[in-house]
C-alpha cells in the first residue's frame, strides 16, 4: 500500500531521501539536517540527482509555452495523455508482460515499470543507440530502493522492428505502439 506524504510530513520525507541520496553516493561527512527553509532547495538538488541517474537531459522539469509553436496545445500534452491510457489499460488488465514496440527515448517503458502488476517489460526498437541510452534511464534509482515492488522487475530491451515477428515477445499480455 502506497503512503501519501501529508503537507506536514514533507521535511521529515526530505530528510530521509537526502539521506539516502547521501548513502548512496558514500558520502560519509558529517550527516546534515534538511531546515524548514531549506526543504525546497534540497527537493531541487534531489529533482537533479534524480535526473542524472536517469540520464534524462530531454526533460528538465520546466514548463514551456507551447502556445508559440503554433497549432492546437493540448493539456497536458498529448503523449501524456496517450501514456496514461496506456497505463490505465495494463492496470485494468493486470498484465504482467507488456512490450513496447518502437520505445524509441523509454519514456512509456518509464511509466510502465512503476505499475506494480507488471514483472516484466520489454522495449523494442531499430535504433541500438537509442536502445543503449535507454539502459541507463531504466536503472533503478535509491528512491526505487525506498518503496521497493511487490514482485520483482525484469527489463529487457531488444533491436527489432516492428515489421519484423519476434518469438521472444508471443507471450506477451499487452503490446503497445504508440507514436510509430
Amino acid at each position: 500500500e502506497k503512503h501519501v506524504v501529508e503537507d506536514g510530513e514533507v521535511p521529515y520525507v526530505v530528510q530521509i531521501l537526502w539521506e539516502v541520496m547521501c548513502e548512496a553516493r558514500d558520502d560519509n561527512s558529517e550527516k546534515h539536517v534538511v531546515e524548514d527553509g531549506e526543504v525546497p532547495y534540497v527537493v531541487q538538488i534531489l529533482w537533479e540527482v534524480m535526473c542524472e541517474a536517469r540520464d534524462d537531459n530531454s526533460e528538465k522539469h520546466v514548463v514551456e509555452d507551447e502556445s508559440s509553436l503554433g497549432g492546437t496545445v493540448f493539456s497536458p500534452p498529448l503523449y501524456k495523455q496517450r501514456y496514461n491510457v496506456v497505463c490505465d489499460l495494463v492496470k485494468r488488465m493486470t498484465a504482467r508482460k507488456v512490450v513496447d514496440i518502437g520505445c524509441a527515448n523509454g519514456k512509456l517503458l518509464w511509466h510502465l515499470k512503476h505499475i506494480d502488476c507488471i514483472e516484466e517489460l520489454a522495449g523494442v526498437d531499430i535504433d541500438v543507440a537509442q536502445l543503449e541510452s535507454n539502459n541507463s534511464f531504466l536503472q533503478p534509482l535509491t528512491t526505487d530502493y525506498l518503496m521497493p515492488r511487490q514482485r520483482p522487475l525484469n527489463i529487457h530491451l531488444f533491436e527489432g522492428s516492428i515489421a519484423e515477428a519476434d518469438a521472444r515477445l508471443f507471450d506477451s499480455d499487452v503490446v503497445c505502439f504508440v507514436e510509430v
